[in-house]
């Protein structure tokens, strides 16, 4: 009797669904919204799941008494908004500055991971030819115009060249003629040639 039930009431929801006469829609989900801040004039974003402007506040800095808001803090946040804060005080403000650079460092460091990553290491030997006073090489490998960091890798010191110029030769052996200044920056001249590594930048 129950088997036969159960059997009746799905197939009504079955029937329901096919009709149109009932839905299921995912429940929505808290996406994280970029929230652009405007402190005293130091401006940068930040992204939050809070619901309204107050836990925003509240989760990034403990505390907004006495702080002019706009929007008010009991706005609920959307993706994109911009809140302007006025009149903290100077020692909420002076390591807010200072967390706001640190976060922008280690987003430029970041970056600089990225693109090291992204970029093919190869490895090779370098000598040096007397061409020009900036930091510049000779390559077969990459067109003119390009930029590479090279590696000493005996003294693991780092230099970016542009390549400007086409050579050495295959028969050499050589991968890279670093100009005099370059090579000073890795090696002493005397060194003649260095083993290195390289890659695109």
């Amino acid at each position: 009797m129950m088997t036969g039930y159960r059997g009746a009431v799905l197939s009504l929801l079955s029937l329901a669904v096919l009709t149109g006469g009932l839905s299921w829609q995912r429940p929505p989900i808290n996406q994280p919204k970029v929230i652009k801040l405007q402190f005293n004039g130091l401006g940068w974003q930040t992204d939050t799941r809070a619901s309204d402007i107050a836990e925003l506040l509240l989760q990034d800095f403990g505390s907004y008494e006495g702080w002019m808001i706009e929007p008010p803090p009991e706005t609920a946040l959307t993706d994109q908004m911009t809140v302007t804060i006025q009149d903290p005080s100077a020692s909420v403000l002076e390591p807010l500055v200072a967390a706001n650079l640190k976060a922008e460092l280690k987003k430029q460091e970041e970056a600089k991971r990225q693109t090291e990553r992204k970029s093919p290491i190869y490895a090779g030997l370098a000598t040096w030819y007397d061409f020009g006073s900036e930091l510049t090489a000779a390559s077969r490998q990459f067109p003119k115009g390009t930029h590479l960091r090279v590696v000493a890798v005996n003294s693991g010191k780092t230099i970016d060249v542009m390549i400007n110029d086409y050579g050495p030769q295959a028969y050499t052996g050589i991968q890279l003629d670093l100009n005099r200044p370059a090579f000073l920056k890795l090696a002493p001249l005397g060194a003649g040639k260095i083993g290195i590594k390289y890659f695109r930048i």
